[in-house]
């Protein structure tokens, strides 16, 4: 079975209280992409992988948000489909 549709992009950040090691520098100031293959109702604020590498706290709304500055990377790939 296939899969075709759509990929959405919520936004995630760093919390601060984590290791760097989890989120170098300078992608810690920064919104990064997280693919989202869940439901809505799913919960927010849970670690996820960001499609950079970076491990970020998973928020609702969709990428890219006004939140703070886009991480590079990831609005390169968001926009390469």
């Amino acid at each position: 079975m296939e899969l075709v549709g759509r990929t959405d992009f919520r936004p995630g950040q760093a919390r601060p209280a984590w290791p760097r090691r989890l989120c170098p520098e300078p992608a810690v100031g920064q919104v990064h992409a997280v693919e989202w293959h869940r439901s809505e109702e799913e919960p927010a604020g849970e670690p996820e992988l960001a499609v950079c590498g970076a491990i970020v706290a998973v928020r609702a709304g969709s990428f890219p948000d006004p939140a703070g500055p886009a991480c590079p990377e990831c609005a390169e790939a968001v926009a390469a489909g």
